[in-house]
């Protein structure tokens, strides 16, 4: 990640921001060969390792708010996951 010519290459805020944009886009391409989103794979995960585990549980491993864990939830029901 090069961010040395930049302006603000000296600033946490922007370089930790750049570099989370090239990890997203790493993750999206890791799932994208089992047609998943990367919160889709990790919530089939912690599904997997733990089965029966309730939405608050799931959001809470993975930081995200429970109405997220549910459409997420949703979204793999309507893709018959």
């Amino acid at each position: 990640m090069k961010v040395s010519g930049s302006k603000y290459g000296q600033c946490l805020y922007f370089t930790s921001a750049a570099l989370a944009r090239k990890v997203e886009k790493l993750a999206q391409a890791s799932w994208k060969k089992v047609d998943l989103s990367p919160s889709h794979g990790y919530l089939l995960m912690s599904i997997l390792e733990e089965p029966g585990m309730q939405p608050t549980a799931l959001a809470e491993q993975l930081q995200l708010q429970p109405s997220t864990i549910t459409r997420l939830i949703e979204k793999l029901e309507e893709k018959s996951w």
